[in-house]
């Protein structure tokens, strides 16, 4: 429908709409491939490791959205649409039709929430136009099997938990030596030196194996190495 696309420059409405449009580009568009790109070439998790990480950056990112949008509605700035919901929607539409697939529900506050029901529900000719073309694409990828290929949303860890998956829950006691969001490093219980550390991934995305490292595993495994040392420090000389 019409809207103030472009506010006059020094308006509360400008700032606003350039607020939210900025920070989609800044800090939800880099990332927002770890929906859907089946590797991360192309900078499909920008600056994060894992796509697990990345993905937890889009909701956090698409939480901060809600204190920004107005409390009337309909739209993100009020009663008109403007910039912002050009470069939002998309976005969320993508994030609506592809979060459930990770098992994660999109983490829209009650505004963003009501200003997306709004966008969808076909009160607005262009945007109804929009969704129709960007659902309709993703629709398309599904019924082509893309899915299938892209780790956490149709391609899962199959294999049953391991020793070390049963270390790193908890479920059998190890001699911690580090930890962080992505690793774990513990004593073996039957050294075969006098500093025998192992160190291993909390979440092993398909990599039950080496021969079976792709890109997909191509920024944990550097993190995992960057921690042998910090492994071995810890567990002394």
């Amino acid at each position: 429908g019409p809207g103030d696309f472009a506010p006059s420059a020094g308006t509360p409405l400008a700032f606003k709409s350039d607020r939210l449009a900025r920070h989609h580009d800044i800090y939800l568009a880099p990332i927002q491939g770890c929906l859907y790109k089946a590797s991360p070439k192309g900078q499909a998790y920008g600056l994060f490791p894992t796509r697990a990480a990345a993905l937890a950056e889009f909701q956090k990112q698409l939480g901060l959205i809600e204190p920004m949008v107005d409390e009337a509605g309909p739209y993100l700035c009020g009663a008109a649409p403007t910039q912002a919901d050009c470069a939002l929607f998309p976005t969320m539409i993508f994030a609506a039709k592809m979060l459930p697939l990770f098992d994660l529900e999109p983490a829209f506050g009650p505004k963003t929430a009501a200003w997306y029901a709004h966008l969808t529900s076909g009160a607005d000719a262009v945007a109804a136009k929009v969704y129709e073309e960007v659902a309709g694409s993703l629709d398309g990828w599904e019924g082509k099997g893309r899915w299938s290929t892209i780790y956490g949303a149709g391609l899962r860890d199959a294999p049953e938990p391991t020793i070390f998956d049963k270390i790193v829950a908890g479920d059998i006691p190890s001699k911690k030596v580090y930890e962080d969001d992505l690793c774990y490093a513990f004593e073996d219980a039957n050294p075969a030196a006098p500093v025998h550390v192992l160190l291993v991934p909390k979440r092993k995305d398909l990599l039950t194996q080496l021969r079976f490292a792709s890109d997909e595993q191509a920024g944990l495994l550097g993190h995992l190495m960057t921690k042998v040392p910090a492994g071995a420090e810890a567990a002394g000389p």
